[in-house]
């Protein structure tokens, strides 16, 4: 039996009073009466009812000490000694995406709310704020207690992973009491056990990135590595197509700090690339979605591009696709109108376009024509003008573009754009020859980053466990953990890895992975980690204790003698 306030026990004290003031006589009072016969036979009377007077007097007394006694205990609060209560870290996301319109955040305060008023007594539980820099909110609060006050959710990134590691090395944690609790974005509310006992367990992938150098076998990879941890960690790094693993160099990774690792592979096939952490290089796995992304990468093929020109004539397109004969397709070249079948990229040279993806040298449109158009601007940054300097280009001659909200503006001008850029087509409002930009070294750059992105095979963009994923429209096939089964409409990513999608002889390999910066959706938690509910517990000792003192003071004013 223990007490939760052991001070109120100071209260038996009192049962000395009550003592007293059954021990204390009354004074008697002098009376002058005329005869004494009445009052001797009120006297033999008297002593005939002593012995039930006695009795009478003795139980009123053990009910009054057994009523103040009942009182005692219950202030003290006892409760019976057993098994400790949980200590649950609630985690919460606090970054922009939980403040989603949506009302996620307020599901997820209104859910911890009614979670926390159902945990016994025995229970308590403390507040960690998974933000851009995990902490602590408040103590520890016993359970049933209110929630703190919580901030709002603004900040930029929410790291989940270090406020669970965080609440693991909690020093006011009850040794094999912790159970963590995470509200964010993509897991509703689950039960998440941070494992901090393995050096290796505090690091994980954040991100991947892979892209293939155009026209080459060679794989850039581009990793995000994250340390939870307290100390310096240095896991070995592997890379894979299926193979024989590849080993990444990586020095170490300090406390709380992420890393970017980017690696070079030689692969023209393709297909399933795995990168993987590892403890030692001696290939010990680690068996934790976080330590483990995937990616899908596009085999190696050469582009077949074809210029439509009229009478099949385009001096500066020969030359530019002479200069890039290796990665070009044998076939390439430059056909009549009318003829232009069976391309990865077209060229339209002054013609109207029939295909895409294509680029639309000088289209046919009936704009009004404008003289020697200034060029005022230029993205730079976007991968079709990678590399490029178009300070020197001059133009002679040109039809101006309308600004579409769908498009990108290239090459701007004082007269309106000069190029623009969707998805699968490049416009430009000039004719070759009504400029110098044959001329300039920046052309065949320019030729060779519009083949290059408008014939790139791309899989699906990389998806996160939880997302829905549209491959196509209606029924189609997905290949899973090397196994075929038919699926129509959106599909639901479950786990990391690689998927195929297939319709009618068109495949789209799509890469799932665990990590994601920004978490996702409160609606659906992750199978068998819905939210515990608490134990429940039956009502406190000191309940029953104020009850029997309350009908032993009844009992006691029942009998009282009546004079």
């Amino acid at each position: 039996m223990t007490f939760e306030r052991p001070l109120f026990l100071w209260a038996f004290a009192a049962l000395a009073p009550v003592v007293a003031a059954f021990l204390v006589r009354r004074r008697r009072v002098r009376v002058v009466v005329p005869d004494l016969e009445a009052w001797l036979a009120a006297a033999e009377a008297k002593r005939a009812r002593s012995g039930w007077r006695t009795i009478r007097d003795a139980g009123s007394l053990a009910m009054n000490l057994a009523a103040c006694a009942a009182l005692a205990l219950a202030g003290a609060g006892p409760r019976a000694a057993g098994p400790q209560g949980t200590d649950w870290a609630l985690v919460f996301d606090v970054s922009a995406s939980m403040g989603a319109r949506d009302g996620r955040w307020e599901k997820a305060v209104e859910g911890a709310d009614a979670f926390v008023r159902a945990l016994p007594a025995r229970d308590r539980f403390r507040v960690f704020l998974a933000g851009e820099f995990p902490r602590a909110l408040g103590g520890w609060r016993g359970g049933g207690e209110d929630l703190p006050e919580l901030p709002a959710p603004v900040e930029r990134n929410g790291d989940v992973e270090g406020a669970l590691v965080l609440a693991g090395k909690d020093p006011a944690v009850r040794p094999g009491a912790l159970k963590t609790v995470a509200w964010t974005d993509r897991a509703s509310a689950a039960d998440f056990a941070p494992q901090i006992s393995m050096e290796s367990r505090n690091v994980a992938i954040e991100a991947l990135d892979v892209a293939r150098a155009w026209g080459s076998p060679e794989v850039s990879v581009v990793l995000q590595i994250a340390n939870y941890g307290d100390h310096l960690q240095s896991p070995w790094i592997t890379a894979s197509f299926g193979k024989d693993p590849v080993d990444i160099p990586f020095v170490g990774i300090d406390p709380g700090k992420s890393a970017t690792v980017r690696a070079s592979l030689q692969s023209a096939e393709g297909g399933v690339l795995e990168v993987r952490l590892r403890r030692n290089p001696l290939g010990d796995r680690i068996v934790d979605a976080r330590k483990a992304a995937f990616a899908a990468v596009a085999p190696l093929r050469r582009a077949h591009v074809l210029v439509v020109a009229p009478e099949a004539k385009s001096p500066f397109f020969s030359s530019a696709l002479a200069a890039l004969g290796p990665a070009l397709e044998e076939g390439s070249g430059i056909v009549e109108p009318g003829k232009e079948k069976g391309a990865d990229v077209f060229i339209f040279d002054r013609c109207a376009p029939s295909a895409f993806p294509c680029v639309t040298i000088a289209p046919p449109v009936a704009r009004p024509p404008v003289d020697n158009p200034a060029v005022t601007a230029w993205a730079a940054d976007l991968p079709l003008l990678r590399g490029l300097d178009l300070s020197r280009l001059r133009v002679a001659r040109a039809r101006p573009l309308p600004r579409d909200r769908d498009a990108v503006v290239l090459i701007d001008s004082s007269a309106g754009p000069l190029a623009v850029a969707t998805s699968d087509r490049v416009t430009l409002a000039f004719a070759l020859e009504d400029s110098n930009l044959p001329l300039l070294a920046a052309f065949p750059l320019f030729v060779r980053n519009c083949l290059e992105e408008l014939s790139r095979q791309r899989p699906l963009p990389p998806a996160l466990t939880g997302d829905w994923v549209t491959p196509f429209e209606g029924a189609y096939e997905v290949w899973e953990a090397g196994a075929t089964s038919p699926h129509a409409g959106p599909w639901r990513a479950t786990q990391p890895g690689v998927v195929v999608f297939t319709r009618g002889g068109v495949s789209r390999p799509l890469a799932v992975n665990f990590f994601d910066p920004a978490e996702s959706a409160l609606v659906d938690p992750p199978p068998g980690r819905e939210l515990p509910a608490p134990k429940s517990e039956p009502p406190p000792p000191w309940i029953y204790l104020a009850a029997a003192a309350a009908l032993l003071l009844a009992l006691d004013w029942a009998f009282a003698p009546r004079r």
